[in-house]
């Protein structure tokens, strides 16, 4: 064998070391593209969170809401009082249910509301019993 003949077999085996080497990783445009879906993939879950957070937080506070009217409905069937007494004090507001109708002799909280105690946001009841958000 030749001199020349050794020289290219080297060549030869150096190239398809170098070729099979470069074939093991990604390129720098394979991990852009990957790097830039999952950008947008978390984009969307992002703002689909964002609006079922608030739907969500929105029901719980109708229902907090309700769980407090019935509980002043029940107080008001079991003391035999009538809407207009419910609420002495209807332009106070409190989140405590301790001292919820606010100036009345029967808090909701613990006898007609088992938990929690505070709420989530201060509610108040006007003149016929009903309870609204402050």
């Amino acid at each position: 064998m030749t001199e020349e003949g050794t020289l290219i077999r080297r060549a030869v085996k150096w190239m398809r070391r170098l070729r099979a080497g470069n074939q093991k990783g990604f390129t720098l445009i394979e991990m852009l593209v990957v790097i830039s879906i999952l950008g947008i993939l978390a984009a969307v879950v992002t703002m689909g969170t964002v609006g079922a957070i608030g739907t969500a937080q929105a029901r719980a506070d109708e229902t907090e809401r309700n769980t407090i009217q019935v509980a002043l409905d029940v107080m008001g069937a079991e003391q035999a009082l009538p809407p207009s007494q419910l609420c002495p004090s209807p332009s106070s507001s409190t989140n405590n249910m301790a001292a919820f109708p606010v100036g009345g002799d029967h808090p909701l909280y613990p006898r007609y509301l088992r938990s929690p105690q505070f709420t989530h946001r201060p509610y108040k009841c006007d003149s016929s019993g009903t309870v609204s958000p402050a």
